[in-house]
């Protein structure tokens, strides 16, 4: 799935001006794996609702990944090989319901409720590049559909929640403090 999931976002990336390194992608992929365990195991592809336990053998790690730096890997190992590609490895913060689920309650546009809004995966390009506090950033976000809203084809209906158009209708007080406090304190 991960080696799948790089060549469809190199693809897709081709086109769009983003990043394609390849061990940024392969390691925002096994994150993708990780959270889609999470979301598995909490429920949440069931279409059940969430439960907010996880077991203890797994730990809760996110909303924001940091790559491992050099000190990391030199307590893992007495011999550290360090190579550029993957010592510049940018974090990614990953805007799913595991860790939001405020944000996928309603529909961005009409504001219609849950019972409305399906789950439609991860976004197909991948991760963008967004500029973080302090250094440059990855971001990857789940995509909704809203029912009411595919009765206007015009618009469209299905929203990533790391497009302009799924934070244009939200006031800054409307983004989860604990969105904040995760991400970038």
């Amino acid at each position: 799935k991960v080696k799948a999931r790089v060549t469809s976002w190199t693809d897709a990336r081709s086109k769009s001006g983003q990043s394609a390194q390849k061990e940024q992608l392969m390691w925002i992929s096994e994150i993708v794996e990780y959270v889609s365990h999470v979301w598995d195991v909490t429920g949440g592809r069931n279409g059940r609702k969430i439960s907010p336990a996880l077991p203890s053998t797994i730990l809760l790690l996110g909303p924001k990944f940091i790559p491992p730096n050099y000190h990391d890997h030199y307590r893992r190992r007495s011999a550290v090989n360090i190579a550029p590609r993957t010592a510049n490895l940018k974090a990614v913060t990953i805007v799913h319901p595991v860790f939001f689920p405020e944000l996928f309650n309603n529909c961005p546009r009409c504001n219609a409720g849950v019972e409305d809004l399906r789950s439609n995966g991860w976004t197909g390009q991948g991760p963008r590049e967004v500029h973080g506090l302090f250094r440059e950033e990855m971001a990857l976000g789940w995509q909704i559909k809203c029912m009411k809203c595919k009765d206007q084809p015009e618009k469209g209906h299905c929203f990533a929640s790391t497009s302009a158009e799924f934070w244009e209708h939200k006031e800054h007080w409307e983004v989860p403090r604990t969105y904040f406090l995760r991400c970038y304190l």
